[in-house]
């Protein structure tokens, strides 16, 4: 039976908004639970949230933008608290106290990368599957480019996440 154009603008707006399972799977890894028990606590796989994790654009949007809310939440709480840090690291100092500025020093800004909207993570696949096309390119090869390879890293997307409805 062939699909209808409904049916495909269906597992297109699919590949770009999660599930109320995908948000739980999202929670559970906000909290910093493994995959194993956040699909346990979605009530999914692990094979299902592995999937949602490397090739669903929404899940993996989703979950990067979350991560950096969360991140820019700290960072701006980190911000407030480095006028009065400062001030007792001054007074630490002063007092030769080296422990408080060892242990300030060793602060580590947590940083966030990946797309955050659906379409950006296609993109950056098909970005990526052009990059192996190039790199298996001989060097005295002209540069390519395959235009179509959002299409077909959606389409790609879209059957695994079809594959895995099936198990």
């Amino acid at each position: 039976m062939d699909k209808t154009e409904p049916d495909e603008t269906r597992q297109v707006e699919e590949l770009r908004t999660i599930s109320i399972k995908q948000e739980r799977a999202i929670e559970a890894l906000l909290e910093g639970k493994t995959q194993t028990m956040a699909a346990e606590m979605a009530g999914v796989s692990r094979q299902t949230l592995s999937v949602w994790f490397n090739q669903h654009p929404g899940f993996i949007a989703t979950l990067n933008s979350r991560r950096l809310e969360m991140t820019q939440a700290e960072s701006n709480r980190l911000l407030r608290l480095r006028a009065r840090s400062m001030d007792v690291l001054e007074a630490a100092l002063k007092e030769s106290d080296r422990s408080v500025a060892q242990m300030i020093l060793k602060l580590d800004y947590q940083t966030v990368s990946g797309p955050t909207d659906p379409d950006a993570v296609i993109e950056l696949r098909a970005t990526r599957h052009n990059n192996r096309l190039l790199t298996e390119l001989s060097e005295s090869a002209n540069p390519f480019h395959d235009p179509a390879a959002p299409e077909r890293v959606e389409e790609e997307m879209r059957q695994a996440l079809a594959n895995l409805e099936d198990t």
